[in-house]
């Protein structure tokens, strides 16, 4: 018996990890593969991107009305904007970091201005009402994320060193929309 024992435990350490749980690997991957994924109408969408361009309009961005709430839900508008806008996962987006969008550039290289101006009126309006910041992404590569323009404002208003300072953030995180 205890023989019989040791031989199944040593087929068992042996073989377990191609005849079972390969198998129960594969066939978790395909029903996760095969699983219906319900989208979001488009017509949602819109509601949704109206309703937080509205909000970030009409926040409260002078310095006087620092709060850690009024903090938390500008950094949540602008999260929700910016995943809305880039379609990007959240991971990523929390990934931004202050020297990443302290350090964006916003000047126009030689080469970019020669691009500029073979582009449409459409295009250069684009790039005007838009900032674009890179930061590292999954695999060390560089992900662009495109910042609206009724998110930089908000933006500049949670990066500014003195709204740091006060309230509830004080912990000075080097995360951009990290959530305090």
């Amino acid at each position: 018996m205890k023989k019989e024992g040791e031989a199944f435990m040593y087929l068992m350490s042996k073989e377990w990890g191609y005849k079972v749980n390969k198998v129960a690997r594969s066939t978790l991957s395909e029903r996760m593969f095969n699983q219906k994924k319900e989208l979001p109408y488009p017509e949602d969408i819109m509601k949704f991107s109206s309703y937080l361009v509205e909000n970030l309009e009409f926040v409260d961005l002078s310095y006087t009305a620092v709060s850690g709430m009024m903090f938390r839900r500008i950094v949540m508008l602008v999260e929700a904007r910016l995943l809305l806008y880039n379609r990007r996962r959240p991971g990523e987006l929390e990934a931004l970091s202050l020297q990443c969008y302290r350090n964006r550039s916003k000047e126009v290289s030689g080469t970019e201005l020669s691009l500029r101006e073979q582009l449409s009126k459409f295009e250069k309006e684009m790039l005007d009402n838009q900032e674009l910041v890179e930061i590292r992404g999954k695999n060390g590569t560089r992900v662009p994320i495109i910042c609206p323009k009724e998110v930089i404002p908000a933006m500049n208003y949670l990066a500014s060193k003195e709204i740091r300072k006060t309230g509830r953030n004080k912990r000075r995180k080097p995360f951009f929309v990290r959530k305090y």
